[in-house]
């Protein structure tokens, strides 16, 4: 256990899983279903999982989402790869996941945040590579080239009410690529305009796909 590095398919729905987690400190890759960790009788928490220093790669996908104390959220500080699903955060709290100093590939889905609007920082992000928002309920996201200043590719899947994708990320020096599917027709146009905008003033490098679309 202490030399394990990859584990999948892990649940943690009690303090003794994630007690269990402590004795493989050099994982690398972690995939789990959670919940939130009766602590004390009506108190609960989010899995506590910054003792695994070594993690790079982290899958959270929560089976309910949690009302109480989101500052007492923890990731470990070197992850690299992050993926969560119906953890439920506010937007307000993305600083949490934000700040994250060797963060390159960000994957939000299916409720991992909730509310309608998410206004970005410039000072959080500062390696982010990959962002893909599936499956959110987020209508208006406020951000600019200086808030994901490496960000190379963009994918926005099932976002059915968001109202569009920010101008501004089209000049993002290092952004390759981005990919709409099955969007409202004004998140689709929002991407056009922007491929359109960057071959006016001579980017031919940022690739737009776009497929399908909600109304």
């Amino acid at each position: 256990m202490n030399s394990l590095q990859t584990l999948s398919f892990v649940r943690i729905f009690h303090l003794k899983d994630e007690e269990i987690l402590r004795c493989s400190p050099n994982l690398r890759t972690l995939k789990c279903i959670c919940q939130p960790l009766s602590v004390d009788w009506g108190a609960y928490r989010y899995p506590n999982l910054d003792f695994l220093t070594q993690l790079e790669s982290l899958k959270m996908i929560f089976q309910s989402s949690f009302k109480g104390e989101f500052a007492a959220i923890n990731f470990p500080v070197n992850i690299k790869k992050l993926t969560l699903s119906k953890i439920g955060l506010p937007w307000e709290n993305m600083s949490i996941i934000g700040t994250l100093p060797n963060l390159e590939n960000l994957k939000l889905v299916s409720d991992a945040f909730e509310g309608r609007r998410w206004k970005a920082n410039d000072d959080e992000f500062k390696k982010l590579k990959f962002l893909k928002l599936d499956s959110l309920k987020l209508i208006k996201w406020n951000a600019s080239s200086d808030d994901f200043p490496r960000l190379r590719r963009l994918v926005v899947r099932n976002c059915y009410y968001l109202e569009e994708i920010p101008s501004d990320l089209g000049y993002i020096p290092t952004l390759e690529m981005i990919k709409v599917h099955s969007c409202a027709n004004r998140v689709n146009g929002s991407a056009r305009r922007i491929q359109e905008e960057q071959l006016e003033i001579g980017n031919l490098d940022l690739k737009v796909i776009v497929s399908g679309s909600y109304w």
